[in-house]
């Protein structure tokens, strides 16, 4: 759920007072809501939870989670003056993007591993193709058949097809696919 849906088109069913609210600044305005909010600062006795100072009527609460938002549990919400509130939300937009910046170094590394497996594979791609041009050269035809039956294996799994696809075109003129095939054929009637 995005947050601009959260705070402006959710809708809100409060549990005891069976108020509705679309969005959640539709939410504070309810009776449930105001209600909930002396309750709390009546059960704490006017004390801000974070800083320990007295309230004397100017406070706020805090939900501590937004997943409950009507049917609040007293210990989901927090009796905070209101510069303690805006720290709070400083701190969570902090820590949100915080675990943006890690999600977003975790993805690079990611990427970077990508690239060397690729690289890696691109090297014994090409590997591949010089013992092929020099086996092709050598005219070890039954050789050179089998290692095309081999290449053509490997390039049916999963790991291997978006490889070949992508670094080893070059190796395809290597690649009989007549031959390849009735080797294969070959090769399973003897199995």
């Amino acid at each position: 759920m995005s947050n601009k849906y959260f705070w402006k088109k959710k809708k809100f069913v409060c549990r005891d007072t069976g108020e509705r609210a679309t969005g959640y600044e539709d939410y504070l305005k309810t009776e449930h809501w105001r209600q909930l909010r002396e309750r709390i600062y009546q059960e704490r006795n006017g004390i801000c939870e974070r800083c320990g100072r007295e309230l004397d009527g100017v406070f706020e609460v805090h939900h501590k989670s937004y997943k409950s938002v009507g049917h609040e549990a007293d210990t989901s919400l927090m009796l905070v003056c209101p510069e303690c509130h805006r720290g709070i939300h400083a701190e969570m937009k902090m820590k949100a993007a915080e675990t943006r910046v890690a999600n977003d170094i975790k993805r690079a590394k990611s990427a970077e591993y990508e690239k060397r497996i690729i690289e890696e594979g691109a090297r014994e791609i090409n590997a591949l193709a010089d013992v092929l041009a020099t086996i092709e050269a050598l005219e070890f035809q039954d050789l050179l058949d089998i290692l095309r039956l081999i290449i053509l294996r490997m390039i049916k799994t999963d790991e291997f097809a978006a490889l070949f696809n992508s670094k080893g075109k070059h190796l395809s003129k290597f690649l009989n696919w007549n031959v390849v095939e009735a080797v294969e054929a070959a090769t399973r009637s003897d199995e």
